[in-house]
Protein backbone atom coordinates (compact mmCIF):
# COMPACT_ATOMS: atom_id res chain seq x y z
CA UNK A 1 0.00 0.00 0.00
CA UNK A 2 2.91 2.78 0.61
CA UNK A 3 3.80 1.70 -2.90
CA UNK A 4 1.11 3.29 -4.22
CA UNK A 5 0.76 6.04 -2.20
CA UNK A 6 4.19 7.08 -2.82
CA UNK A 7 4.51 6.96 -6.48
CA UNK A 8 1.17 8.52 -6.57
CA UNK A 9 2.94 11.27 -4.37
CA UNK A 10 6.02 11.57 -6.65
CA UNK A 11 3.71 11.76 -9.81
CA UNK A 12 1.89 14.60 -8.74
CA UNK A 13 5.22 16.34 -7.45
CA UNK A 14 6.64 16.19 -10.84
CA UNK A 15 3.65 17.00 -12.76
CA UNK A 16 3.54 20.26 -10.52
CA UNK A 17 7.12 21.13 -10.95
CA UNK A 18 6.85 20.41 -14.95
CA UNK A 19 3.58 22.78 -14.61
CA UNK A 20 5.41 25.58 -13.00
CA UNK A 21 8.63 24.99 -16.05
CA UNK A 22 6.13 25.24 -18.73
CA UNK A 23 4.41 28.15 -17.31
CA UNK A 24 8.31 30.17 -16.41
CA UNK A 25 8.81 29.11 -19.96
CA UNK A 26 6.17 30.78 -21.92
CA UNK A 27 6.63 33.72 -19.82
CA UNK A 28 10.17 34.17 -20.60
CA UNK A 29 9.18 33.65 -24.69
CA UNK A 30 6.18 36.44 -24.00
CA UNK A 31 8.69 38.81 -23.25
CA UNK A 32 11.29 38.25 -25.66
CA UNK A 33 8.94 38.26 -28.24
CA UNK A 34 7.53 41.66 -26.60
CA UNK A 35 10.96 42.55 -26.38
CA UNK A 36 11.82 41.56 -29.79
CA UNK A 37 8.57 43.68 -31.33
CA UNK A 38 9.90 46.98 -29.72
CA UNK A 39 12.97 46.65 -31.45
CA UNK A 40 11.49 46.14 -34.49
CA UNK A 41 9.09 49.18 -34.21
CA UNK A 42 12.40 51.34 -33.00
CA UNK A 43 13.46 50.42 -36.13
CA UNK A 44 10.59 51.64 -37.83
CA UNK A 45 10.85 54.77 -36.45
CA UNK A 46 14.31 55.28 -36.95
CA UNK A 47 13.32 54.15 -40.65
CA UNK A 48 10.45 56.96 -40.95
CA UNK A 49 13.19 59.44 -39.70
CA UNK A 50 15.04 58.65 -42.49
CA UNK A 51 12.58 58.65 -44.68
CA UNK A 52 11.69 62.10 -43.68
CA UNK A 53 15.12 63.27 -43.76
CA UNK A 54 14.90 62.43 -47.47
CA UNK A 55 11.45 64.36 -47.87
CA UNK A 56 13.26 67.51 -46.10
CA UNK A 57 16.52 68.37 -47.52
CA UNK A 58 18.04 65.50 -45.31
CA UNK A 59 16.94 67.86 -42.39
CA UNK A 60 16.17 66.15 -38.94
CA UNK A 61 12.58 66.44 -38.03
CA UNK A 62 12.00 68.64 -34.86
CA UNK A 63 9.62 65.86 -32.65
CA UNK A 64 8.77 62.39 -33.52
CA UNK A 65 5.29 63.26 -34.31
CA UNK A 66 6.63 65.27 -37.54
CA UNK A 67 7.20 61.51 -39.21
CA UNK A 68 3.26 60.05 -38.86
CA UNK A 69 3.48 60.95 -42.72
CA UNK A 70 6.67 59.01 -43.61
CA UNK A 71 5.45 55.57 -42.13
CA UNK A 72 4.27 52.62 -42.86
CA UNK A 73 0.79 51.77 -40.27
CA UNK A 74 -0.61 53.34 -37.77
CA UNK A 75 1.77 55.70 -35.82
CA UNK A 76 -0.69 55.98 -32.87
CA UNK A 77 0.27 52.08 -32.53
CA UNK A 78 3.99 52.43 -33.41
CA UNK A 79 4.63 54.61 -30.59
CA UNK A 80 3.13 52.48 -28.16
CA UNK A 81 5.83 50.24 -26.34
CA UNK A 82 5.34 46.40 -26.61
CA UNK A 83 7.88 45.66 -24.08
CA UNK A 84 7.83 48.20 -21.46
CA UNK A 85 3.84 49.44 -22.16
CA UNK A 86 4.54 52.73 -22.36
CA UNK A 87 2.76 55.17 -24.35
CA UNK A 88 4.51 57.35 -25.88
CA UNK A 89 7.22 54.05 -25.35
CA UNK A 90 10.08 55.81 -26.89
CA UNK A 91 11.92 59.28 -27.20
CA UNK A 92 13.63 60.46 -29.66
CA UNK A 93 16.68 63.01 -29.29
CA UNK A 94 17.25 65.46 -32.46
CA UNK A 95 21.16 65.16 -33.06
CA UNK A 96 23.23 68.24 -33.69
CA UNK A 97 23.35 68.85 -37.48
CA UNK A 98 26.97 67.47 -38.69
CA UNK A 99 26.61 64.69 -36.61
CA UNK A 100 28.08 61.17 -37.29
CA UNK A 101 24.45 58.77 -38.00
CA UNK A 102 26.18 55.63 -37.39
CA UNK A 103 27.09 56.95 -33.88
CA UNK A 104 24.14 59.21 -33.15
CA UNK A 105 21.75 58.02 -30.65
CA UNK A 106 18.12 59.52 -31.86
CA UNK A 107 15.44 57.47 -29.92
CA UNK A 108 15.51 55.71 -26.23
CA UNK A 109 12.84 53.23 -25.44
CA UNK A 110 11.02 54.81 -22.51
CA UNK A 111 9.80 53.16 -19.08
CA UNK A 112 7.81 54.79 -16.72
CA UNK A 113 8.19 57.57 -18.81
CA UNK A 114 12.15 57.44 -18.53
CA UNK A 115 14.83 56.48 -20.80
CA UNK A 116 15.89 53.03 -20.21
CA UNK A 117 19.01 52.53 -21.03
CA UNK A 118 19.21 48.68 -20.50
CA UNK A 119 17.00 48.65 -23.44
CA UNK A 120 18.42 48.78 -27.28
CA UNK A 121 18.44 51.85 -28.82
CA UNK A 122 17.74 54.03 -32.53
CA UNK A 123 20.83 55.05 -33.97
CA UNK A 124 20.71 57.80 -36.90
CA UNK A 125 21.44 55.36 -39.88
CA UNK A 126 18.52 52.92 -39.04
CA UNK A 127 20.31 50.63 -37.11
CA UNK A 128 18.95 49.14 -33.51
CA UNK A 129 21.70 47.65 -30.98
CA UNK A 130 22.62 47.85 -27.62
CA UNK A 131 23.47 51.33 -25.84
CA UNK A 132 26.56 51.03 -25.59
CA UNK A 133 27.02 54.62 -24.48
CA UNK A 134 25.09 53.92 -21.32
CA UNK A 135 28.41 53.15 -19.10
CA UNK A 136 29.32 56.64 -19.91
CA UNK A 137 26.54 58.73 -19.25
Amino acid sequence: MIGPLLMFSLSFVLFFVFAIEARDLHLRHKIMGERFRSDQQLHKLAAGIAAYREANNDEWPDRLTDIQDCIDGNFETLIENPYTKDNPGYEYIKPAENADRSTSIILYQLRDGKRDLSLNVGFGDCRVSANTTAAKQ
